[in-house]
């Protein structure tokens, strides 16, 4: 049947354009930008840990705003931080929790509280929410512990001493060993972040008392359909037996390697994959894209050569160091 193929994007500039079109499952060569919007040159981050990352996105955002009056006045537009799951938010960042699937327009703001509670429970203990809740409906004095959990959040005069020291109570009810502390979760973070941004959503905060965050931080998945002023998707996921840098490295580079001629099945399934989810990535924002490596994916000096001389990324030590100067 007949079709017209729609090749030009108004929605970014051809910097970004470039590498969108490459991180496509079929070669889509003809894509090309109107050049409406001047995006800036792709910028890739090499990073240690959460604070590393979150402070090199900082100094990138902070750079291009003086840069540019165009982009700090599209401040009012996310910038947004990317990673293919869940579980790859929730070990990179302290202050991630995922978000429950139940439509939070029609959950109670305790409901909340409380899905927020058995999800640190859920990661701390490595049990599932539906075993956390089957335990709650069987054990009257978890639940009485949980409850408590829940009013404390929602006072006026809210302890967090308190209240951290009812979910280690909590903990010990769950684990049957006594004092145990939460090494996996780092708890005192986590309820501070929980209690500025989810309740005040929900009506049980003053906004004026909510410190207003940097950056969002979501699935790839969650993006679908948005516009970002700035874009940072993080490649750092195993995709089956591959890393998902690995995977994209070639096609980022400009060197496209048609799927097809992959040889291995497995390899060629999650190339696809991984180049379904860097598209959706990659092509939402209107000005700056940045990918972000673990440091050790990137440690041996060719890789970042080839990523500065053939696609034209920069890197983002460079603008932080110029900065500095």
């Amino acid at each position: 049947m007949n079709y017209r193929e729609i090749s030009e994007t108004s929605r970014f500039g051809p910097s970004i354009a470039s590498i969108v079109k490459n991180v496509c499952v079929e070669k889509y060569s003809s894509f090309v930008s109107l050049d409406i919007v001047k995006s800036f040159k792709p910028v890739f981050v090499t990073y240690n840990n959460e604070s590393d990352l979150l402070t090199k996105y900082k100094k990138i955002i902070e750079h291009f705003n003086q840069q540019s009056d165009v982009f700090a006045a599209k401040s009012h537009k996310k910038d947004a931080i990317l990673s293919p799951f869940h579980d790859d938010l929730s070990n990179l960042f302290t202050v991630y929790t995922k978000a429950s699937t139940k439509n939070r327009n029609q959950e109670s703001p305790l409901g909340n509280i409380m899905n927020f509670c058995l999800d640190i429970l859920s990661r701390e203990t490595g049990s599932s929410i539906f075993d956390l809740k089957r335990v709650m409906g069987s054990n009257l004095s978890f639940k009485v512990l949980l409850s408590q959990i829940v009013k404390e959040f929602v006072k006026e005069d809210f302890e967090d001493t308190k209240t951290l020291t009812l979910f280690e109570q909590a903990l010990m009810m769950l684990t049957g060993k006594k004092d145990t502390l939460f090494e996996i979760v780092q708890l005192k973070t986590q309820v501070e972040y929980f209690r500025q941004k989810f309740l005040s959503k929900n009506g049980l905060q003053e906004e004026e008392q909510v410190e207003d965050t940097d950056f969002y931080i979501g699935t790839v998945h969650s993006a679908k359909g948005e516009t970002h002023r700035s874009t940072m998707l993080v490649l750092d996921t195993n995709l089956g037996d591959y890393h998902i840098f690995d995977l994209l490295y070639e096609y980022l580079c400009g060197n496209y390697i048609e799927t097809k001629f992959i040889v291995d099945e497995n390899e060629q399934n999650e190339t696809i994959k991984a180049l379904k989810l860097a598209y959706v990535a990659l092509s939402r924002p209107t000005h700056l894209m940045v990918i972000a490596i673990p440091q050790q994916k990137i440690s041996d000096g060719e890789r970042i050569e080839e990523l500065l001389g053939t696609s034209g990324w920069i890197d983002a030590n460079e603008i932080i160091s110029s900065e500095i100067v």
